[in-house]
């Protein structure tokens, strides 16, 4: 999701917008407009070309075109000097470690086999050329630097990639039930809306609050249970389809939306998760059968804004709450 930045610094008779990656990246651009000292924009600056790098490794085909022209031009140079120049091993060490920094260890090891077989058919085939006994003596430790280089860099860069994604993971899910938060949840709604409004999709979101048919025990002691919760999460979540998303949308209450769905094909999704729940006993009794509530809205032409298909669902679910435990009203009609 790219985020555009309106920017009037130096521009008095036009507005210029421009698209970052993320709001990081926007903040240090605005940082180079705004009158900070040297330093701060230096450091600004070098964040930028440090997100740039981390962000094109996405881009897999450029990334292997770059090392494959970087070996290419290695050779040629090679041909150029008409010598074994040591300075060279430099450069095929940076080709290591960027492989290894864009493919992790395998891309790493494969660029050091590379250079190791570019080595070795070189002094093979220009046996006259000058420093060739040279470069022969430090074959063995050029061979452990190239792949040294490749296996630590390229484990050093799985590390970073797998915290980049748990660090991603946690800032848009709820660590205890592995839904979206409620800031992520209004994003992706916010974007299946637009969506809609486009292309005329179908999009269907319910609001769902969990009760206990019994009412010995308040819905809030029991969202106190983290294992309880967590099985009530497992339970949504095996009743969902791929495509549909379930959200955090207060203390009791969850967001479930459907893309591209009717609110008959939400409802039944809904009615299998509840007959899933309803087998759940709860201690000590174990006699209490989880139900709950459930207020749904679809998506209208005539919706202005998304607040305007959440509203309707919060109505739809004050509908269901006051006929009782385990009702699901679709925004307008009731079953």
């Amino acid at each position: 999701m790219g985020l555009n930045i309106m920017s009037i610094f130096h521009y008095s008779d036009k507005v210029k917008i421009y698209t970052y990656n993320s709001l990081e990246e926007a903040e240090h651009h605005l940082s180079l407009n705004l009158k900070n000292a040297w330093k701060d924009k230096l450091r600004s600056l070098s964040r930028i070309l440090e997100i740039k790098v981390l962000n094109f490794n996405e881009h897999t085909e450029y990334c292997f075109l770059i090392i494959a022209a970087g070996f290419a031009g290695l050779i040629i140079l090679r041909q150029i000097f008409h010598e074994f120049v040591s300075s060279l091993i430099y450069l095929y060490i940076l080709l290591i470690a960027l492989s290894a920094f864009w493919f992790q260890v395998r891309g790493g090891v494969s660029a050091a086999l590379v250079s190791t077989l570019i080595f070795v058919a070189e002094i093979s085939m220009f046996d006259s050329w000058p420093n060739r006994d040279v470069v022969m003596h430090t074959m063995t430790m050029r061979f452990i630097i190239y792949f040294f280089t490749g296996i630590v860099i390229g484990h050093q860069s799985a590390t970073e990639k797998k915290l980049r994604k748990k660090i991603a993971f946690l800032s848009a899910h709820d660590d205890l039930t592995g839904f979206l938060n409620y800031r992520f949840s209004m994003e992706f709604l916010k974007k299946e809306f637009n969506l809609c409004k486009r292309h005329n999709k179908n999009l269907t979101i319910a609001i769902l609050d969990i009760d206990e048919d019994s009412g010995k025990n308040k819905i809030s002691a029991f969202l106190g249970d983290n294992d309880r919760l967590g099985k009530i999460s497992d339970i949504i979540n095996s009743g969902l389809r791929d495509t549909d998303v379930a959200g955090i949308y207060g203390g009791d209450e969850f967001l479930l939306i459907f893309p591209e769905s009717s609110s008959d094909q939400a409802v039944k999704v809904l009615k299998r998760i509840r007959s899933a729940l309803s087998e759940v006993k709860l201690p000590p009794e174990k006699e209490t059968v989880m139900t709950f509530c459930a207020g749904l809205s679809y998506f209208s032409r005539d919706e202005e804004s998304v607040n305007d298909l959440i509203n309707a669902a919060e109505k739809a679910l004050y509908q269901a709450k006051e006929k009782g435990p385990d009702n699901i009203v679709v925004y307008g009609n009731s079953e």
